[in-house]
């Protein structure tokens, strides 16, 4: 009966902390809202970044890039500061879509704009919504 209480508690206390293997290299978490509008890329950080708003155009066409803890670049540049959170945002028909490099418990998102006035969303390491939320 000892062992079968035992497994229990442990089984519990994993489950109550909802942290796994991967999870203790999550920073202390970030908050930005994204938005795109044809080639342009633009965020507003509210916590967890070295800088507050940024802007990146693509040249050609509506291309994916990387937004980090540090900024934003190109998705084909190196970048040589290790961040505490990065995800590759890229264009879709009607929004964005964002993938996971590090610092969220979520894979990928995506969010789909389908009036231009309000086209953006809060990102944060737990998911994606509005962005006037």
């Amino acid at each position: 009966m000892k062992v079968i209480n035992l497994l229990v508690l442990l089984v519990c206390s994993g489950v109550a902390t909802g942290r796994g293997a991967d999870d203790s290299r999550l920073p202390e978490g970030f908050t930005l809202t994204l938005e795109r509008d044809g080639p342009v890329w633009k965020a507003t950080c509210q916590r967890g970044c070295t800088w507050r708003e940024l802007r990146y155009e693509c040249r050609d066409r509506p291309c994916s890039v990387i937004v980090d803890a540090h900024g934003v670049a190109a998705a084909e540049a190196r970048r040589t500061l290790e961040a505490p959170f990065a995800f590759r945002v890229s264009p879709t028909d009607d929004g964005w879509e964002a993938t996971r490099v590090r610092g969220s418990s979520w894979t990928k998102v995506s969010w789909g704009c389908k009036l231009r006035m309000f086209c953006e969303a809060r990102v944060d390491e737990g998911g994606v919504r509005p962005g006037w939320i």
